[in-house]
């Protein structure tokens, strides 16, 4: 039958509310220009890898991505935070690490947390934080900002690009291209005519050199320039329309956590006990092999080395897993009733002392390695690791009595500060200086020549030192070793093509000191 005309028909009950659709991501001039300029930087990083060969040209990326940056908040007319602020104020200050540094581990790790400070900036300058402040959902934001937003908007710099406002953008981009073809034929000449300059042949020779090496190069970074340039134009996007922004916002996300607590207290009382009751026959029966380390007498049958480097994995891995314990038990324990926050606080503040414990003797044993072999980059590197860790654990044993305080924004806030100061302080240089300051004041009778031709570079002024200061008499053999070592660095350096963006402060300093020094024939 055909409805009759007419006739009113009622409208079916509790229907659920239509969601009103999407407004269309639409694309300025000037967001496509960020998308010519995504392709560029993507190429760039892949010519920037690895950092160690590069450094100055990683420290000139992050700068000039953080000089877009800021053109792009200029133009969008968005004001700055001061977690902007500090974010853009640390990764520019650590992206110099790849200039003072020879340390390849620091390098890349540097270029690492640059990028990520970058891709931060932008997240919290378009407001897309879970909450505003010095907040503990920061981990939160960096999960969500670099595993999620850019891929929510992954083909979006296709779109940008052939949108109408991009078309006029591509023709004024084409008449400067047309521009710049027009300028290469004079400044081809001029560059021939001023070539008779040596100066000046040689420092372009310097800043532009090409060989079969670079090409090949140049041809495997144009392979991944593309989803680079995806991954960074889909961040921008992201974050620019507020992708996620409703479904993360802050009301959302503590009604999740609100309901990921499901764990009874007895439950959790009965799943920790076994390993508090490990700890404490653990610490019982080793007692006096941990208070050797503070005492500073080696245990019967171990070296220093073998004594340093037993359990210091082990000591991470379980440091790792009392982490893992507190952060699980204050994340699914059900808090209902009082003894449950006292049952969660006891647990943590344990734990804490445990790892405390643990990590405090392991700086002892490395300490007293440390004084009789000297200090090497992996040394310096564990010690940092465990003093951010025992800072960790501090903090969480505090938050235990301070109800406000921020534990997971100070911890990341502690790693930051930690880290620009281990990346910034040319950890080899520092290793070299050390041991060379111990071994010509006699406290140590052996220089180690392996442990300092680790250090690279940054080695070569402190050998110098050791050179012209040793008594070659008392140790013709060490002294001959040296001479003979800074003889091969005074060739490498002289045999090395360097260009203006492999540039460093170590390599630079190595040649000034093989410069003054006297090489045996």
């Amino acid at each position: 039958m055909y409805p009759q005309p007419n006739v009113f028909y009622p409208m079916p009950q509790n229907l659920p509310p239509v969601a009103p659709p999407k407004p269309r991501r639409a694309y300025s001039g000037f967001d496509s220009v960020f998308a010519w300029i995504s392709f560029l930087f993507a190429f760039l990083f892949c010519q920037a890898l690895p950092a160690g060969e590069h450094p100055t040209g990683a420290f000139l990326l992050v700068l000039l991505m953080f000089a877009a940056a800021f053109v792009i908040l200029r133009v969008k007319k968005l004001p700055l935070s001061r977690a902007c602020l500090f974010t853009a104020i640390s990764s520019l200050l650590v992206s110099i690490a790849p200039i003072l540094n020879d340390s390849a581990f620091l390098i890349d790790f540097s270029l690492s947390y640059s990028l990520c400070g970058y891709c931060y900036f932008l997240y919290a300058a378009f407001g897309n934080r879970i909450e505003t402040g010095f907040s503990d959902y920061v981990c939160v934001d960096f999960f969500k900002l670099l595993f999620v937003l850019p891929f929510c908007s992954f083909a979006e710099i296709f779109r940008a690009l052939s949108s109408k406002n991009a078309k006029r953008t591509s023709a004024v981009l084409l008449k400067a291209l047309i521009g710049v073809g027009i300028a290469v034929v004079p400044a081809v000449l001029v560059f021939v005519f001023l070539s008779y300059d040596d100066g000046f042949q040689s420092l372009m020779a310097r800043i532009f050199s090409f060989d079969y090496e670079s090409v090949q190069r140049a041809f495997v970074s144009l392979l991944f320039t593309v989803p680079v340039a995806m991954y960074g134009f889909g961040l921008y996007s992201s974050c620019e329309w507020g992708v996620l922004r409703e479904k993360m916002s802050l009301e959302n996300c503590r009604r999740g956590l609100e309901k990921a607590k499901i764990l009874p207290p007895l439950t959790a009382l009965v799943a920790v006990l076994p390993t508090l009751f490990l700890y404490a026959v653990y610490f019982v029966s080793q007692w006096d092999y941990y208070v050797s380390g503070f005492t500073g007498v080696l245990p019967d049958g171990f070296s220093y080395a073998e004594y340093a480097r037993r359990g210091f994995f082990e000591l991470c891995a379980v440091s790792v897993i009392n982490l893992l314990l507190i952060v699980g038990i204050a994340f699914f324990l059900r808090r209902r009733s009082f003894g449950s926050s006292v049952f969660l606080k006891v647990v943590s503040v344990v734990f804490c002392a445990c790892t405390l414990v643990l990590i405090s003797t392991a700086v002892a044993k490395l300490w007293m390695y440390i004084s009789f072999y000297g200090l090497t980059q992996k040394r310096i590197f564990a010690l940092w690791l465990m003093v951010l860790i025992a800072l960790v654990f501090l903090v969480i044993a505090l938050g235990q009595f301070v109800s406000k305080l921020k534990v997971a924004a100070l911890s990341l806030l502690l790693f930051a500060v930690l880290f620009s100061a281990l990346a910034l302080c040319n950890v080899n240089a520092l290793c070299a200086r050390y041991n060379a300051d111990r071994y010509l004041s006699g406290e140590v009778e052996v220089l180690d020549l392996t442990a300092m031709k680790e250090l690279g570079d940054s080695a070569v002024p402190s050998l110098v030192r050791v050179s012209n200061e040793m008594d070659a008499e008392k140790a013709p053999e060490v002294k001959l070793a040296i001479d003979s070592y800074l003889t091969l660095c005074a060739k490498r350096l002289q045999s090395e093509h360097t260009t203006l963006f492999s540039f460093s402060v170590p390599s630079s300093q190595a040649r000034a000191a093989l410069s003054d020094f006297s090489l045996p024939d």
